[in-house]
């Protein structure tokens, strides 16, 4: 009986040392700091010092549990606040906390009185140091973990567009079933719909059309391709544009500082620049303050400069009647992979839309800018080529993104007898050609001689063979002849 209350004396002390409770209330030094957070979808400054914080007023009780659970009533004018902090690190706190709470004036505001109708499952507030201290991560992030997930399908069975799979555990035992339903692949794209998993093995079950979610509004999710092959833009040309949204195109340099300083220039008229100008097409360039001013011969002074942004088109598509573009920027610090709502709106104004992520919103169209809706930054863009530009607009809303539209060069050789007398018998010709003239020429041509009457640049070289020789750019067309 002798050894008692010793017992009873450990057990008090545990709990003394676990959980306190004091009604002359001083905040921990490892809560007094200047902290940051995000509230009611606010940049919110909280600063906290021995007795008070930022909007709560002054500290009247506080009850500590493991010296990193702080639950403090503050009292502001008449009313008290139940706040609860807890300490993840030196430089990170979260909180929940209770709006403003009445008490009687014979009521003492305690902790346990004040802090009743405190949700514990309310969302966390995360709180982030203004003065932060640097800190050892491998004392947390040291020793052997062992860990797996992953989601493995093996394909059972396929009927027209939708493919039977069996859904593995990590172990490789199977698990379920899933039915996924496939568009044919476009570009660097392969979108797809996920039916409901389920025990039963019967293609006709599991790939029903009602296993899929039937909901009023829906999309294709997607595939994106890992090492992207850049295609023709549906929106080529050379656009000026004005820009709305939280994410919007600022003047960066590529690649850091230049290493020599780039001319002085003088500028009567500055603009953002949206450009497709490469010889494919495939290319979109994005210049936050471009020069638009061009010398005395018509001539662009702005030549030095590189864009802000350069991105590779890399697949559309047209659902729910909207255009949808999926660009692949390397530089792009939050994701290499955007997408992008367009639309035309006139004959040479183009709407255009970008996401936040790789993946469009269902909510989001052309004119959406926020978060709200999944964008970053909405542009309206008006066409304004150059005499010099040599910039030729084009525009696809993705109708059908499986047809092949790339831009290219092609050299014809034809047989001609026009020269055939003279010295020089090789003619090269580079002379943009209408597509119906090249058509007619291309039928006369076969076994036949042409001869061409309209002026060309022509310059002689050697005198062997008798082959005239055109450089075409087309579109959509690849003609032969003999």
């Amino acid at each position: 009986m002798g050894s008692l209350p010793c017992i009873f004396l450990s057990i008090s002390l545990l709990c003394c040392a676990v959980s306190s409770v004091s009604a002359e209330c001083t905040i921990p030094i490892v809560l007094r700091n200047t902290w940051f957070s995000f509230e009611n979808g606010q940049q919110t400054i909280t600063d906290i010092n021995a007795s008070e914080m930022t909007s709560k007023g002054t500290c009247v009780n506080i009850k500590a549990d493991y010296h990193v659970n702080y639950t403090m009533v503050f009292q502001y004018t008449k009313c008290y606040y139940c706040v609860k902090l807890i300490v993840r690190t030196v430089n990170v706190l979260e909180k929940i906390e209770t709006p403003c709470v009445d008490l009687h004036t014979d009521e003492e505001p305690t902790v346990e009185r004040v802090c009743r109708g405190l949700n514990p499952d309310q969302n966390l507030i995360t709180l982030f140091s203004e003065n932060s201290v640097p800190v050892n991560c491998r004392s947390s992030l040291e020793g052997v973990w062992q860990f797996a997930y992953q989601n493995r399908y093996r394909f059972t069975e396929q009927r027209d567009t939708r493919v039977m799979m069996a859904r593995l555990t990590v172990d490789g035992c199977q698990k379920d079933y899933v039915c996924f339903d496939f568009v044919p692949q476009h570009h660097n794209v392969i979108r797809y719909r996920k039916g409901l998993a389920m025990i039963q093995s019967n293609f006709h079950t599991v790939c029903s059309w009602v296993q899929f979610p039937n909901k009023q509004k829906w999309r294709y999710d997607i595939f994106l391709k890992k090492d992207p092959s850049p295609i023709r833009c549906p929106v080529a040309g050379k656009f000026n544009f004005t820009q709305r949204g939280d994410v919007r195109f600022e003047t960066r340099i590529l690649g850091g500082v230049t290493l020599s300083p780039r001319p002085n220039l003088y500028c009567k008229w500055n603009i953002s620049d949206f450009s497709v100008c490469d010889v494919d097409q495939k290319t979109i360039q994005v210049k936050e303050n471009y020069c638009l001013s061009v010398d005395y011969l018509g001539r662009p002074v702005d030549i030095y400069s590189d864009p802000d942004y350069r991105m590779k088109c890399i697949g559309y598509w047209k659902e729910n009647l909207k255009s949808y573009l999926i660009t692949y920027d390397e530089l792009d610090p939050f994701s290499k992979y955007r997408c992008w709502v367009y639309q035309r709106a006139d004959l040479n104004r183009v709407l255009m839309s970008q996401a936040l992520g790789p993946y469009c919103d269902l909510q989001q169209d052309v004119t959406s800018w926020n978060y709200t809706e999944g964008a970053a930054v909405a542009i309206e863009m008006e066409e304004y080529e150059r005499e010099r530009d040599q910039c030729p607009m084009h525009f696809d809303d993705g109708s059908d993104p499986w047809s092949t539209k790339e831009n290219f060069i092609k050299v014809f050789s034809f047989t001609y007898s026009l020269w055939r007398g003279n010295s020089a018998t090789k003619i090269e010709v580079f002379i943009p050609v209408l597509l119906s003239k090249l058509t007619h020429y291309a039928m006369v041509a076969e076994n036949r001689d042409i001869d061409f009457s309209y002026p060309a640049s022509i310059s002689e070289t050697s005198a062997s063979t008798s082959t005239i020789m055109l450089s075409v750019r087309l579109a959509h067309y690849q003609i032969t002849a003999n």
